[in-house]
């Protein structure tokens, strides 16, 4: 039985706090609540004064002690299934590659080369995760592509010229690496000294669409003790070092 799901605790707490009181709690079969430890449940429910009610029949009624075994054994087996299957997408959120690699999977993915082509010619190339050293898997690159599906956009639209899209398409790059940072007030000085150089009527573009346009790339803005706007995931492309 595991009490991690913020739901279900939100309802036991109900329960005891005697809001259900002469009332339902309606759930589809018993295993939609937990999958062992039914019969706390039921005493909870009982104790707030309400009463549980299946709307799918329940077949366990008329299993055999036999049946009813092999179904608890599955619930657990099911249970530990998701643990491991989670535990493996944790892990997978975790791995981080070269911003130059991150570019190289967009502009493959962009040529329509499938992840498994792609998780192959990576490991041909021996390129492997910053922080731990292992292979890029076909998973990885396909979150790589799909968390910088709007930079790919991005890269293969037109933009106007002078614009910030031209700007940071010229002078920056998605890294994808939360520890690469640029602070938003570094980011604007260098884009409004380009903006003079370049196109001097985009220079009054404000900090609101900046920000509209960063986060939609997939920059993830935070702060610094001291107040500090930075953006994660971003960096300055040798280009861009003015």
């Amino acid at each position: 039985m595991c009490l991690d799901r913020e739901q279900l605790q939100r309802l036991l707490r109900d329960l005891v706090d005697q809001k259900f009181a002469g009332g339902y709690v309606v759930a589809t079969s018993f295993d939609r609540v937990v999958r062992l430890g039914r019969q706390i449940v039921e005493l909870i429910v009982s104790i707030g004064n309400a009463e549980l009610v299946y709307i799918a029949p329940d077949e366990s009624e008329s299993d055999s002690s036999h049946s009813e075994m092999v179904s608890d054994l599955l619930a657990v087996v099911a249970y530990w299934n998701g643990q491991l299957y989670g535990k493996r997408s944790r892990d997978l959120l975790r791995v981080e590659v070269d911003s130059n690699i991150t570019e190289q999977i967009l502009k493959w993915t962009k040529a329509g080369m499938s992840y498994r082509w792609q998780a192959n010619k990576l490991r041909e190339m021996n390129v492997k995760d910053v922080k731990d050293k292992v292979f890029i898997s076909r998973a990885v690159v396909r979150r790589i592509a799909v968390e910088n599906l709007s930079a790919l956009e991005f890269l293969t639209e037109t933009i106007e010229q002078g614009s910030f899209a031209h700007f940071f398409k010229e002078h920056c790059k998605i890294t994808n690496i939360e520890s690469n940072t640029i602070s938003h007030k570094q980011l604007m000085k260098r884009y409004r000294v380009w903006c003079q150089a370049n196109n001097p009527v985009w220079s009054e573009t404000s900090n609101t669409k900046v920000c509209k346009a960063l986060t939609e790339l997939g920059c993830k803005g935070t702060y610094t003790k001291s107040k500090l706007r930075l953006w994660c995931g971003v960096s300055f492309s040798s280009k861009g070092e003015m």
